[in-house]
């Protein structure tokens, strides 16, 4: 995802669909979509924006680099990586000069016309003149390295601090044939290697590396892991000293926020919505020490803190499908909020009907809308503020809409006792909806309660009726739900208790036990005449 400098706009490379979705932040919605088929291949793997947010640079997975206007998203430049258009450089990541004059693409391989080389480089595109020009990392003297270890491989870490890019990849050593990881900072005046570092000297797999972010502050470097061993790497770029600070693991993407103070390490699958926050003050006492973890961060923590601050709304809009009558629910859950303060919440529209109440201090609400008069839905918006005691940047605030669906509520049906090939008679219920509704019945056991035999008033609202017969004897679950035209659904159930038909015959003659209170009486009775 690539952000506007203002942080009003985002751009999401959509690789498989071939396009670029265009978000307005403060809504979360997609404004408009950019087709890339008319690239050379078309998916899109990589991007940055130019300072002034006019245009957008991208990688096409294999091969070149484009220039797209970021209003249109047409076509304004193509820049070819390599010795001809379509050459396999795999150009996995860009970065842009502060001035936006160069944009820095690293190149894996660096392949020549019509094949892929075993070589990296770094591709440097002048913005004004459209030019390109590759350094062979392959040809850099590395410094306090000996002459058989070559930078050959870029990685997708790559970050630009004045005339200086640093790169992450794997360092080849051609004595041994083994590979390293570390990175390399190139002056892009001279084309030279000014500093090289190696973390790993014979890479085993344990970790690779990956993403480069520099301290606003000056003088680190921070490269995010995937392995638990390693956490993140910290590196003084001045000394070349370098320190693993143990973060969540899985983790490829980070994020400075508060000034540059503070450093969001966020957990691929370990779990997603984790995330380690490390000090990145040089004068704090807890300097590139983790000093808290988010366990409710967003997966994308990363792109969303850099612009939205410690405290934002994540959800904006929400859409709520909920039964007609009192719903409960919470806009906090919508929050971000890692400043330590609490904040406080209101309504700044109600809804048009209905009772609502909302609670300023724990964001919950509870929704009851007009049941004689229910329409479709009912929304209400609200914001969240920090108290101005808080000392912590709110960022970008808080707040949204909340729109309830108000599905169709049954009134309650008691439990029905019948006897088997019995009707119940007329039973009446209440259906609560914003439309007529089409009921339907299913029967947990229909040999008890057939389905087929349960008759439903069709279209109704309000006030509605069924009966129904029943199979043998048994007990069954009788479950209706009724379906509004938009699709809108609610259900509820009842249970039916059948008992067996009487026995043939048992209606006019004399049961078993009358028969043998009148037997006992002529016994008793002749013994009496005898005496």
């Amino acid at each position: 995802m690539i952000l506007s400098p203002d942080g009003s706009t985002a751009y999401v490379l959509n690789h498989d669909s071939q396009s670029i979705s265009v978000i307005d932040t403060a809504t979360d919605i997609v404004t408009k979509t950019f087709s890339l088929t008319g690239l050379y291949y078309g998916y899109p793997y990589a991007g940055v924006i130019s300072p002034d947010g006019k245009t957008l640079y991208i990688t096409d997975e294999y091969y070149d680099a484009y220039a797209i206007n970021a209003q249109t998203g047409a076509l304004e430049a193509t820049y070819t990586l390599g010795a001809a258009v379509g050459d396999e450089v795999y150009p996995y990541n860009l970065a842009i000069g502060p001035t936006g004059g160069h944009v820095y693409v690293t190149e894996y391989e660096g392949g020549s016309s019509g094949s892929s080389a075993t070589y990296g480089g770094l591709g440097i595109i002048n913005t004004q003149t459209g030019t390109v020009t590759t350094v062979t990392l392959a040809n850099l003297a590395l410094p306090g390295a000996p002459s058989n270890v070559a930078f050959t491989y870029p990685y997708p870490g790559i970050v630009v601090s004045g005339d200086t890019v640093w790169l992450s990849g794997y360092p080849y050593d051609s004595a041994d044939n083994t590979y390293g990881v570390g990175v390399v900072a190139i002056d892009t005046a001279t084309d030279q290697a000014t500093q090289f570092v190696e973390f790993e000297t014979d890479y085993s797999g344990t970790f690779d590396p990956e993403y480069l972010y520099l301290d606003p502050l000056g003088g680190s470097l921070y490269m995010p892991t995937d392995s638990t061993n390693y956490g993140t790497v910290a590196l003084n770029s001045q000394t070349g000293s370098f320190q693993f600070i143990s973060t969540v693991s899985d983790s490829y993407a980070a994020a400075f926020v508060n000034g540059g103070t503070e450093l969001y390490v966020d957990g691929y699958t370990s779990p997603t919505s984790t995330a380690d926050v490390i000090d990145t003050n040089p004068q704090s006492g807890q300097f590139n020490q983790v000093v808290s973890t988010l366990t409710n961060a967003p997966a994308d923590v990363y792109s969303i803190a850099a612009t939205r601050g410690p405290f934002y709304g994540n959800d904006s809009a929400a859409i709520i499908e909920a039964p007609a009558g009192p719903y409960t629910g919470s806009v906090a859950s919508y929050v971000t909020n890692t400043t330590g303060c609490t904040p406080v919440f209101k309504v700044t529209t109600e809804p048009a009907s209905g009772d609502f109440e909302l609670s300023s201090a724990t964001g919950g609400y509870t929704f009851t809308p007009p049941v004689g008069d229910l329409s479709a839905s009912g929304s209400f918006s609200w914001e969240a503020t920090l108290p101005a005691t808080c000392a912590a940047d709110p960022g970008g605030g808080a707040g949204g809409t909340v729109t309830v669906m108000w599905t169709p509520a049954f009134g309650s049906i008691g439990p029905l006792t019948l006897t088997s090939g019995q009707s119940s008679g007329t039973v009446s219920f209440e259906v609560f909806s914003a439309e007529p509704v089409t009921i339907t019945a299913t029967s947990s056991d229909p040999a008890v309660v057939p389905p087929g035999l349960i008759d439903l008033a069709s279209g109704c609202q309000g006030s509605c009726t069924l009966n129904l017969t029943t199979g043998v004897a048994g007990t069954s679950t009788v479950t209706l739900t009724a379906t509004e035209p938009s699709g809108l659904t609610g259900s509820t159930s009842f249970s039916v208790a059948v008992s067996p038909a009487p026995t043939a015959g048992g209606g006019g003659g004399f049961g078993p036990w009358v028969l043998f209170g009148l037997l006992a009486f002529v016994f008793l009775r002749r013994r009496a005449v005898t005496a």
